[in-house]
């Protein structure tokens, strides 16, 4: 199992404790409801970012690239450029590993 697999299924027990109120860092708190939306809106959208990752043909400074530019904003600028980039390479290595079967 994979460091994305881990982070997906630490999500998926998080959203099975069927939380009352949930805290986010660097954001407010949320109430049942709007909880349980938004672990199932982070689970659709880690899953289709993944498959996005996993099935794109361009190189891999290009994909990073791109999911800088979309994801550093907002409270990811609390971080470096530089840090999240890293982050980005990361994500797209541990979506390629899984492809491969790593």
């Amino acid at each position: 199992m994979d460091a994305g697999d881990q982070l997906l299924l630490t999500a998926l027990r998080l959203e099975s404790l069927r939380p009352e109120i949930l805290g986010l860092r660097h954001h407010w708190f949320m109430r049942t409801e709007e909880a349980a939306e938004t672990f199932a809106l982070a689970r659709r959208s880690a899953v289709g970012l993944r498959e996005r990752l996993k099935n794109d043909p361009r190189d891999g400074e290009t994909v990073v690239a791109e999911i800088l530019n979309e994801f550093y904003r907002n409270e990811l600028t609390l971080y470096s450029r530089e840090n999240i980039i890293n982050c980005c390479r990361l994500l797209l290595r541990r979506s390629l590993e899984e492809e491969k079967g790593c």
